[in-house]
Parts: structure tokens; sequence; C-alpha cells
């Protein structure tokens, strides 16, 4: 699946089509409004309904963005490039898959933090974007509303992600059996070190901890890690849709009720 596939299969759905088709209407002919600049961002000739929508449709745009970006994790765990130069720099393999690891557990606490907020938008909380916590959210919604729902389906379904992303946020902790397994008993960690200190690994070692078991321990990490981007940008991208589907009722409401631009 590519992140074309991937964008095709979030966006369709009725509020990203009203969104859009909205926004274009909307903002068809705003260059020629009494004072536009060009090198401005303009918000002040706008009306309330057309900052309503370009609100909205920034954090959208987000959301589509921030979910490529795990779609691009699973791209770099597929090849580790110019291997000579981030060895140079101290990145073997191993730390390689770590840190693309890390940035997928944040990505998917992002996804999150940018429902909340879309929201904060399309419900018009006014919550400042800092303050935007579940907690706040349901002192002014009901949290049994669809929109809700589906946001706790995705804190939920990535529960143990996220808490993992927390702890390494707040404490630096990285936890990975299957890359300890290969640092420790597969010998790794002695080979890396020998190779930064320029020593000769000595042969005894080599046959109790031979590379070829190394080479296809990190295949097998590599794969599983690729499989299971793979598998979160599946679930991802259903809990999205979903997501974003509900929105629509409210947000046809609201720019029903909209005074008409003159």
């Amino acid at each position: 699946m590519s992140s074309n596939d991937i964008n095709d299969k979030i966006l369709d759905n009725p509020f990203t089509n009203n969104l859009y088709d909205t926004y274009v209407v909307s903002f068809k002919d705003v260059d020629k409004r009494e004072g536009f600049n060009i090198n401005g961002r303009n918000r002040n000739i706008l009306t309330d309904s057309e900052k309503y929508i370009v609100d909205i449709q920034k954090q959208h745009s987000n959301l589509i963005s921030t979910i490529e970006q795990i779609y691009f994790i699973k791209t770099y765990l597929r090849r580790f490039p110019d291997k000579n130069y981030l060895s140079e720099n101290g990145i073997n393999r191993l730390s390689y898959i770590q840190y693309h690891t890390e940035v997928l557990s944040h990505k998917i606490h992002t996804v999150l933090e940018i429902m909340k907020l879309m929201i904060n938008e399309v419900y018009v909380l006014n919550i400042p974007p800092v303050d935007c916590t579940w907690r706040m959210i349901i002192s002014k919604l009901d949290k049994k509303i669809l929109p809700l729902k589906i946001i706790d389906k995705y804190f939920r379904t990535f529960a143990k992600i996220i808490e993992l992303r927390h702890i390494n946020t707040h404490r630096g902790v990285y936890s990975d059996k299957g890359q300890d397994e290969i640092e420790s008993k597969y010998g790794f960690t002695v080979y890396e070190l020998h190779k930064r200190l320029g020593i000769n690994t000595d042969i005894e070692f080599q046959r109790m901890f031979p590379q070829f078991m190394i080479e296809s321990k990190i295949k097998e990490l590599k794969k599983s890690r690729v499989d299971l981007v793979t598998n979160i940008l599946g679930v991802i991208s259903e809990l999205t849709n979903e997501f974003l589907f509900s929105l629509n009722e409210e947000f046809e409401r609201r720019m029903k009720n909209a005074p008409q631009q003159k």
C-alpha cells in the first residue's frame, strides 16, 4: 500500500469532501477583496465562517500529513542508506531502527492530539491549543457523541504504544526485547565496541557469536518493524476515516447556520 493509497482511503469521506469544496468556493475570489495582502495572512478580511473553515482545514491538513509521515517511517526502515556515512557518525543498524521506532510512537500520539484539536475547531470549543486535553474537551461535550467515542477507541487501541512514548519522552527509556537480544545474546555490542576502538575481535569470540547470526537477527527485527508499521497504518487509516466521517454532521450544521457572504 502506497502513501497515495492510504491518503485516498482516509480522504474518502463526506466531511473531507465538504470541507474542501467549501474551502474552494469560499476563497475563490479572496484576492480581490479590499485589504488583501499577497504577503500576509489576511485573516482580518475573512468572515467568521471563513475563519472557521480555515482553522479546520489547517488541522485536517496536519492530520493527513502526520499519517503520511508514518508511512515514510516504513520506507526508512526498509533501507539503511549510506551505511558508511551513518557508521562514521555513530549510527549503526540497531540505533537506526530504534530511532524510527521511537518516531513511530510519537507520530501515533500526534495523531491523537490533532484529533482533539479538530474537535476543538469543529465544535468551536475555544480551548487554547496548549490546554486542549481530553479532560477539557469532555467538560464541554458529552463523551458519548460519536467523534469522542472514536477518539477514545483510538487511544485504547494504541494505549501501550502511547505509554511507551511518554516513558521515552520524559525518562529517556527505550525498551525493545528484540534489540536487547541482538546486543547482548549475539555479541553485537562487543563487535560495535571493537570497531569503534579499532580492536580486532579474536577468533574465539567470532566462533561463539558468528556475525551471520547477527545479520539474520537484524533482518528479522527490521521485517518485524516494517510489518508493525504496515499494521498500524491500516488501523489508523480506518479510525481516521471513521473520525472524519463523524465530524460531518456538526460541520454541515454550522455551515448551514452561518451568515452568507454578500
